[in-house]
Parts: structure tokens; C-alpha cells; sequence
């Protein structure tokens, strides 16, 4: 049914007023003429249309991002907003390691515990560093490194020193002197802790002297450990144990520290590294809050020098853009042995 303004007539018969006027009203109650119909035209600027008349937007798309204000007043219920979403954010916590530079207008994203309750807090650098308070004991990525000597001592120490009398080295780098000639580099360089020394006697035999270390910025996706051995019996003298190639903290240049014995005597020693799969058994074979090295030196006394194993490539802990930096193959006088149980 259509509304008809035009009827009834000024001159129509009463008889059919009713009718008529029946049509007319029927078409107001359908609303079906856009003539009747409500439009943005017909809504006066001064409508005042309450919120409770309106229903909820749900559709994806109908509101523009530009169109959004007042973002501080999003209550805490709305749920958090998706960082990806935030062009000019870094998730600190998740980026100490990256070693990315971050701008005046970025926004941190600050993940944080207090008593118990887990939040995120969003705020605003202004000068580009992470705001104070922000990161916790509990979000440093850090890891133990540790060291050993078979062997008689009188004295162990630890210090750090620049350009070291050996191999040309002139970046910051953390030896540790056992008996005050057998030189080792300890995993943590210049963001090392303070070092844990301890000695465990093994009489008749020498006892084994471990120096352990806790440090930041830990990255590695592999467990190196090298060993000094005796080149004729396989005798382990020394070892290193950490998530990290010696030469991470100890100023990254590889080929200047290709191992942590640097300035020892090589006339009848031999360098090996344990290969990925036997270093992660050493690794799960370590009770939780174990030493890798005391576990090594337990198990194991020597290594088998009849054969070479193949080498697999093994993380530095370093990183280029983003990706593992890895060493594929191993400088010349280190090599892959086997552990020979005792």
C-alpha cells in the first residue's frame, strides 16, 4: 500500500472517505514510502538523540581510526590493545637483547609483575630510553657460564684487562688465571657478575677447580663447551660450559677468540668442543640448579683422540639483523671428540 497525499479529494464523496483514508493510514503504519521515512536529512542538528536509543556498533569497519579519541579513557575492561597495531611501539622486555635504538616519539611496552598480578603498562619514552622502574630482576635474560681446571693450584683469580699480552686482543675480556699461569676466558666478559670459585678435592689425584658466572644478556640457542685435553692421553685439563661462544661478551670477534684457552701452552695440548647432541645430553643429564661442569668431570675423564666427529653448526649467541649468527665450521686445531665415560 502507497502512500497517496493527493487523496481523498477536496471534492469526494463522503461515501468513500473511509476507504480512502484507510489506504493512507495503512501506508503510515508500513512505512514502506520513502516520503514517510526518517532520514539524516529529516533529523534535526539539534535532535539530541540519546545513547539509549542507539544500538551497538559490532560491524568490522564502520568506525574509522581517525575518528577514535581519548584512547586514555579506554577503560580496563575493554582488554589490551594488540602492540601491532601500534606503529611507533617496542616491547622492551622482549628487545634488550636487539640492540635497537629507540626514537623520542616511541611507545614502550613495559610487561611487569607485582604482587603476583601480571600487567602491562603502556608509556610513553619522550627521550627514548626505557622509562625508570620498568624492568625487573625477573625480565633480565641471563644465564651461568662456568670454567674449570683439572689439576694442582696454589691461587685462582679473576679480573677483567685490556689488551691482553696474547693474540693481539684489544677488546675488554674476562680472564681468569688458575695457579697464575693457566689462563681461561670466562663466558660473561665485561657483563659478567662477580665470579663463584670453588675447589673439590679428589685425593691422591689433583682436585678440579671451577670458577662460575652469572651474565647478562644471554642469547645462545646452544650449549658450547670446549675442552683443553691432553694431546696424547686425552686427559681433560680444562673446559668451558655456557650458552654462549666465548668470544659473545668478550668483544664478538671469533676469529680473535676462536676459543676460551687463549695465551695456554699448546706444545701437547689438543682444543676440542663437544658436539650439539652430546653437550645437550650433558646439559638434560644436569640436575636444575647444577654445575654442567661438575656433572662433566664426574662422568667423564678423557676423550677419545682415535676419531673425529662431525661438526654441527652451533649458535655464537650473537645476532645480525635479527638472525642467529652462526659458526658453520670450526677453525683449524679445534676438534670434535667424544667423551669417554670413567
Amino acid at each position: 500500500m502507497a502512500w497517496d497525499k493527493s487523496i481523498p479529494a477536496d471534492d469526494e464523496l463522503l461515501i468513500n472517505f473511509p476507504g480512502l483514508c484507510r489506504a493512507n493510514w495503512a501506508a503510515i503504519e508500513e512505512l514502506t514510502t520513502a516520503l514517510l521515512q526518517i532520514t539524516n536529512a529529516k533529523v534535526a542538528s539539534s535532535a539530541a538523540i540519546a545513547d539509549t536509543k542507539l544500538a551497538q556498533i559490532t560491524t568490522a569497519g564502520k568506525v574509522s581510526g581517525a575518528a577514535l579519541t581519548a584512547l586514555s579513557s579506554v577503560p580496563s575492561g575493554a582488554g589490551a590493545l594488540p602492540t601491532a597495531n601500534l606503529a611507533n611501539a617496542i616491547t622492551v622486555i622482549n628487545t634488550l637483547t636487539e640492540k635497537e635504538t629507540p626514537h623520542a616519539d616511541d611507545l614502550f611496552v613495559i610487561e611487569d609483575s607485582q604482587a603476583g598480578n601480571a600487567r602491562k603498562k603502556l608509556k610513553y619514552s619522550g627521550v627514548g630510553n626505557i622509562p625508570d622502574e620498568s624492568v625487573t630482576t625477573s625480565k633480565l635474560k641471563a644465564t651461568t657460564g662456568e670454567v674449570s681446571y683439572y689439576g694442582t693450584v696454589s691461587s685462582v683469580s679473576a679480573q677483567i684487562a685490556k689488551e691482553m699480552p696474547f693474540n693481539q686482543l684489544t677488546e675488554y675480556i674476562t680472564p681468569i688465571w688458575i695457579g697464575g699461569t693457566n689462563n681461561l676466558i670466562l663466558p660473561g666478559g665485561s657483563y659478567g657478575f662477580w665470579t663463584q670459585i670453588k675447589y673439590i678435592p679428589d685425593p691422591p689425584n689433583p682436585g678440579t677447580t671451577y670458577a662460575r658466572q652469572r651474565y647478562v644478556t644471554a642469547s645462545g640457542q646452544d650449549l658450547w663447551v670446549f675442552l683443553l685435553v691432553d694431546k696424547n692421553t686425552g686427559v681433560i685439563e680444562y673446559a668451558y660450559a655456557a650458552a654462549d661462544h666465548p668470544a659473545y661478551d668478550n668483544g664478538g670477534d671469533i676469529a680473535a677468540l676462536p676459543h676460551p684457552f687463549i695465551g695456554n701452552n699448546f706444545d701437547d695440548k689438543e682444543v676440542v668442543v663437544l658436539g650439539k647432541d652430546e653437550a645437550e645430553e650433558l646439559k638434560r643429564s644436569t640436575t636444575k640448579r647444577g654445575s654442567i661442569l661438575t656433572t662433566l668431570h664426574k662422568r667423564f675423564a678423557r676423550v677419545d683422540l682415535s676419531r673425529e666427529k662431525k661438526f654441527s653448526p652451533l649458535h655464537t649467541g650473537l645476532f645480525s639483523d635479527k638472525k642467529p649468527v652462526m659458526v658453520e665450521k670450526l677453525p683449524a686445531g679445534i676438534h670434535v671428540r667424544a667423551l669417554i665415560d670413567r
